[in-house]
């Protein structure tokens, strides 16, 4: 799921943002959003924002401080700044492994599919969701801003066939 996401949204494309969940995470609020946000600095800073903005931002991103040590992230200012900050610097945002999204994260998703002209791509396990995760994309699906590509698993033979295909010679016996 993560490499057909990568082939369909590539990670280095214009105005695009990649999120990456990971298992044993979701105790560190918007860890995914920070990691993003730093790899994306330059553009942060090509935005001309605010001193106050940037001090908001600086938890996530504390390149942009001014040098002393930013206090803890706030989630309630991140949750009012980062909707009207994302929209300027992204169009398309990509989050993988959707399933290992912290709370913090999901509430600012919310906030930003609520309202704002983001397009939201996102792969993830059925099977791993929690309780919240599901919800947010019940709600999302009752809005008609869902569509759903399922992969099951591949068969043996469709592996094997796979292997031929690219490698132009039969699959190894223990391929």
């Amino acid at each position: 799921k993560s490499r057909l996401l990568s082939e369909w949204v590539p990670e280095h494309t214009g105005h695009t943002m990649w999120w990456r969940c990971r298992p044993g995470l979701q105790s560190v609020p918007m860890l995914c959003v920070a990691q993003a946000l730093q790899r994306h600095e330059p553009a942060l800073r090509s935005l001309g924002l605010s001193g106050g903005v940037l001090r908001e931002l600086a938890p996530l991103v504390p390149a942009l401080g001014t040098g002393e040590l930013p206090a803890p992230a706030e989630d309630a200012a991140l949750l009012s700044t980062l909707p009207r900050v994302l929209p300027r610097m992204v169009d398309t945002l990509v989050i993988d492994d959707l399933q290992w999204v912290d709370s913090a994260t999901l509430q600012l998703l919310r906030l930003l599919t609520a309202d704002l002209p983001l397009r939201l791509v996102a792969a993830m396990r059925t099977d791993d969701r929690a309780a919240d995760v599901r919800a947010w994309l019940d709600d999302e699906d009752a809005a008609g801003r869902v569509f759903r590509l399922s992969l099951s698993p591949w068969s043996l033979p469709d592996a094997h066939r796979l292997i031929q295909d690219l490698s132009g010679h039969a699959a190894p016996k223990f391929g």
